[in-house]
């Protein structure tokens, strides 16, 4: 008997590790998890991976404890639901080899989503949108002019198909975006391009990103004559995407919650006219710097075309 539980033991402790492993995976976003995570992509990125690694590693846990307790002299009856169990884990397995559909509630992808606040009105998971391309018509005087942008986008941003975007992805838009017109209207009315990432669990308020548009070409409204209480923090050029980019952070309050807000603008040609683009970044102050790294690589892949 000693002999079996020194081969069995090891095993079935290593196998109850990695069920610690799955559950953090699926169920958390400590650090642990995210490095387990980056580890075996595969079981992020195959919905039906991570239902067979937990089969698979129930049914080495049931037939560890089954050899255990038929040593430890236990009776057949419960060693053999044991066996029977480890079978239906074993089955589960082989069956995940099939695009079946998977629980939410043993589902690594959907609970990260969820998690994320990325499940729309349904429920259903609302897809990354690494590759979304906005084509809009804008029209000034007697012209109309096409426009495409695009911009790559970091796995917890999502990017809004306008001019119909997911109502929950809809983001709160703070004052600043006015800057690219001086009459009252709604920001997105200009907007080209906008992404939305993780609400902030305090608050909900989503960071933004919101590539905007002003055809006079004119140049950028002082932030501090449009924002009540705008505070500039720090105005300098920036080299993307033009030589000519001005990049202004600062703070605001608004109904008694601190945003910081990033806004870069320059001047840029599409169809033979001079325009102006702004592309404004919006979070909480105590959330900004979970973004602030993000934000240069995503203007950096931002194209605007005619």
């Amino acid at each position: 008997m000693s002999s079996e539980v020194g081969k069995v033991l090891p095993g079935l402790i290593l196998f109850l590790i990695g069920l610690i492993i799955w559950c953090s995976e699926t169920y958390s976003d400590a650090q642990i998890a995210v490095f387990w995570r980056d580890m075996s992509s595969d079981f992020y990125s195959k919905r039906g991976a991570s239902i067979r690694r937990l089969a698979w590693t129930l049914f080495a846990i049931s037939s560890g404890t089954g050899i255990l307790l038929d040593s430890a002299g236990a009776p057949h009856s419960l060693v053999l639901i044991i066996a029977i169990l480890g079978l239906l884990f074993l089955l589960i397995a082989v069956l995940y080899f099939l695009p079946l559909p998977v629980p939410h509630c043993i589902d690594a992808q959907w609970q990260w989503h969820k998690r994320q606040g990325f499940l729309d009105e349904n429920r259903q998971i609302i897809a990354p949108t690494p590759s979304q391309v906005n084509t809009l018509t804008f029209t000034f005087g007697d012209i109309s002019m096409s426009l495409t942008a695009t911009m790559e986008l970091p796995d917890t941003w999502r990017a809004l198909s306008l001019p119909n975007p997911k109502a929950i992805l809809t983001p709160q838009i703070p004052p600043i975006v006015n800057a690219t017109s001086a009459h009252p209207r709604s920001p997105l009315d200009d907007a080209l391009f906008v992404a939305v990432g993780i609400p902030e669990k305090t608050t909900g308020f989503r960071p933004n990103f919101i590539v905007t548009i002003d055809l006079m070409g004119e140049s950028p409204i002082p932030l501090d004559e449009i924002i009540p209480g705008w505070m500039t923090i720090e105005q300098t050029r920036f080299p993307i995407p033009s030589d000519d980019t001005l990049m202004t952070t600062g703070l605001y309050v608004d109904e008694g919650l601190s945003y910081t807000a990033i806004q870069w603008t320059w001047t840029q040609t599409v169809s033979n006219r001079t325009v102006r683009l702004y592309a404004t970044a919006t979070a909480t102050t105590t959330s900004i710097n979970s973004i602030a790294d993000q934000l240069p690589r995503m203007l950096e892949t931002l194209q605007v075309i005619s």
